[in-house]
């Protein structure tokens, strides 16, 4: 029998299989059948197993894979198009890891792309190897959400260390600069070095709709490329039975409903009223909303849930209301937490001690001219948030801000946006009246030094090269000259091509160095 020490002293040691196993191992000894170094063997086998058996069991928690998929069951004889021996001889050979190969597979939704993707990782972790599942949002957002507080490099070497790192539906993100920029050095980092497996609807040559920058995606392609094994499911089709997908769309309503009425409001560019927040001015008149229902006052019209609301708002039908919203509030798969509506507006808190930080940033560094930004902060459009950053905030209806730009100013320079903006409600732009011209730069800071170098024009950013901002359409009914001030690269040249197919009447206006900061710089 086992004694309180000796179970104590198991414990102490982390010893749990020793310890449930005692009676057993005693019942062996006692039995002769097998000498004392032949015993000693088997606990020690059996506690190396156990222990093999945990750490494998904790590898695939850590990984955070939501349904665990095995090759096994896979049912290859429903996708004839697929490569089953292909498939097989990858999957039995393992020598991806190993050898740090990527893996992609391109095909359609239901095709069963994410479930074989799954399968690699798990036999990955099985082997040993350490793994992580992720939505290709929920990386960029984790890669955007670090630059405001400096940790990008820790975000980054956390994906770094993982054997075995599988993103899920890449693509139909709009992506940020900084995000695209971070996601490359993850990427180029990862590549030769470790295994990635990405799992896409778009092909290769429909990246550069979601990465914005079509000299970093090719090299992104051709560097991924090189050690990779490309799976194209295109003529695939969906392994989703009639009434699994009957069940999903009644699954879709169901979700779509539930969506927060607010950014249903947010999202048709209604206008949240200052004194009740409970109150949208929208172009259907006032609507009170209360949880989940909405009550318009203007009309003696009310309902509940998003999808009565768009319904309301649009004149839409049932079906079109959820083409709606499906198109402006996109679910991902798989996905436990991913956004399915807009963030909520987290703008910075001023903090006024810091506004010296940024005034020597943009006096000093930026060569802005005092007469323009002290106005600005004056009128609360810029401000210091409590790290020392830069605030420019974007402004939609009667002046509400949707919005903000973020430039850090001290240590390592990065621009970004506050969490939850609505750049397509509103922007930043330089005060001035009755403007002949408006110009459109890339960003606040390029916004304001085109103005000191253009007097009496309207400067306003579009926070990023966008080609098409939905405020633009309403702006160009205005009886003014129109320039399109982006940035004078491949980038800039590319954006502002689009943008003057889409809308003829803007003109181009190349700046004579890269951006409009740098040639207020250049002056004397």
């Amino acid at each position: 029998m086992m004694d309180d020490e000796l179970a104590s002293n198991l414990r102490y040691l982390r010893l749990p299989n020793l310890l449930a196993r005692w009676e057993r191992y005693l019942a062996m000894a006692e039995k002769g059948n097998c000498s004392l170094v032949s015993l000693l063997r088997t606990i020690v086998a059996d506690e190396a197993e156990n222990r093999r058996a945990n750490a494998r069991a904790l590898r695939l928690k850590r990984a955070r894979i939501p349904e665990h998929w095995v090759m096994e069951t896979f049912p290859f004889d429903e996708q004839p198009k697929l490569d089953k021996k292909r498939v097989l001889m990858l999957y039995d050979a393992f020598e991806y890891v190993p050898k740090n190969e990527n893996i992609i597979w391109i095909g359609p939704t239901g095709c069963g792309k994410t479930g074989l993707a799954t399968s690699f990782l798990i036999d990955a972790i099985n082997r040993g190897h350490t793994g992580r599942y992720i939505l290709f949002p929920q990386l960029v957002g984790q890669l955007f959400s670090s630059v405001a507080d400096h940790s990008e490099e820790k975000v980054i070497q956390r994906y770094l260390a993982y054997d075995c790192l599988l993103v899920d539906e890449m693509g139909y993100v709009e992506m940020e600069p900084t995000q695209v920029g971070l996601f490359f050095t993850l990427m180029q980092r990862r590549i030769k070095k470790r295994t990635t497996i990405i799992t896409t609807q778009l092909g290769f040559k429909q990246w550069p709709s979601f990465l914005k920058n079509n000299h970093l995606t090719a090299a992104l392609i051709d560097k991924l490329t090189e050690t990779s094994h490309v799976f194209n499911m295109k003529g695939c089709r969906s392994l989703r039975s009639p009434l699994d997908e009957k069940a999903e769309k009644r699954e879709r309503a169901d979700r779509l409903r539930a969506l927060p009425l607010e950014a249903v409001l947010l999202r048709s560019g209604a206008t949240r009223d200052r004194a009740d927040k409970a109150k949208w001015h929208t172009g259907r008149g006032v609507i009170s909303v209360t949880g989940s229902k909405f009550m318009n006052w203007n009309r003696s019209v009310g309902g509940g849930g998003a999808i009565d609301l768009a319904m309301h708002l649009g004149e839409l039908c049932f079906l079109e209301a959820l083409e709606w919203l499906s198109r402006n509030f996109p679910v991902h798969e798989h996905s436990d937490s991913a956004q399915v509506w807009p963030r909520p507006l987290l703008l910075p808190f001023p903090y006024e001690e810091r506004l010296s930080t940024v005034r020597r940033y943009l006096y000093d560094r930026r060569r802005l001219p005092a007469a323009l930004v002290e106005p600005l902060i004056a009128g609360g459009s810029v401000y210091a948030d409590c790290r020392g950053n830069a605030v420019f905030l974007l402004l939609g209806k009667e002046e509400e801000p949707v919005g903000a730009e973020i430039r850090g100013t001290t240590g390592r320079l990065w621009r970004g946006m506050a969490p939850g903006s609505r750049k397509d409600l509103g922007y930043f732009s330089v005060p001035v009246l009755e403007p002949a011209t408006i110009i459109l730069c890339e960003s606040a800071i390029d916004a304001v030094s085109c103005r000191a170098l253009n007097d009496g024009a309207l400067c306003i950013s579009t926070a990023g090269a966008r080609p098409n901002p939905l405020w633009l359409k309403s702006l160009l009914k205005e009886d003014k000259q129109f320039y399109c001030g982006f940035d004078a690269d491949p980038t800039g040249d590319e954006m502002a091509h689009a943008m003057i197919e889409i809308h003829p009447d803007v003109m181009r206006l190349r700046p004579p160095l890269k951006d409009w900061n740098e040639v207020l710089k250049a002056r004397p």
